[in-house]
């Protein structure tokens, strides 16, 4: 429900930016620039990547909160502190080494801790880069839409 009303009052202050900028004799955001398709191609590709950029971030953010939450689960903090870095899982020496440190009948429970977490990073990893390329497809697609524009045309002889 709140991100319902979040929506609807940003919509509400669109609307109220866009009649504000309409009155103004020299607007912040002269509202004409929309009508120029190289700018709304561009912004979309912008907004499409920032959306990337910051689902990837997000779920990033969210497997790293729901592994550490896992492990205290399974034992106390203090056992599993070395555990706290994602890429122990990488180093499977140290992670042998690690995992026969802890008491014996924590071992096992561990073992298939790891393996959950291996699993569900790939998980996670899989559809966060899938995504990312999906939007970048888009957006590498929406590039030919853009129209050339002359940067330049004062190289241009005259009188000839």
């Amino acid at each position: 429900m709140q991100i319902i009303g979040l929506f609807a009052a940003s919509a509400f202050f669109l609307g109220l930016f866009i009649v504000a900028e309409k009155k103004a004799s020299s607007p912040v955001l002269p509202l004409s620039l929309f009508k120029n398709d190289i700018v709304v191609i561009s912004n979309t590709i912008g907004f499409i990547m920032n959306a990337g950029m910051t689902s990837l971030k997000h779920n990033m953010e969210q497997a790293a909160g729901s592994m550490n939450a896992s492990k205290i689960d399974v034992a106390t903090a203090k056992e599993l502190a070395a555990f706290q870095n994602p890429k122990v899982l990488l180093d499977q020496p140290k992670l042998e080494q690690m995992q026969q440190a802890l008491p014996a009948d924590i071992q096992p429970v561990i073992a298939g801790m790891i393996e959950t977490l291996r699993d569900s990073l790939s998980d996670a990893l899989t559809t966060v880069f899938l995504s990312g390329d999906a939007l970048v497809l888009i957006a590498f697609i929406l590039v030919f839409f853009l129209r050339e524009i002359p940067l330049r045309t004062s190289n241009k002889e005259t009188g000839e």
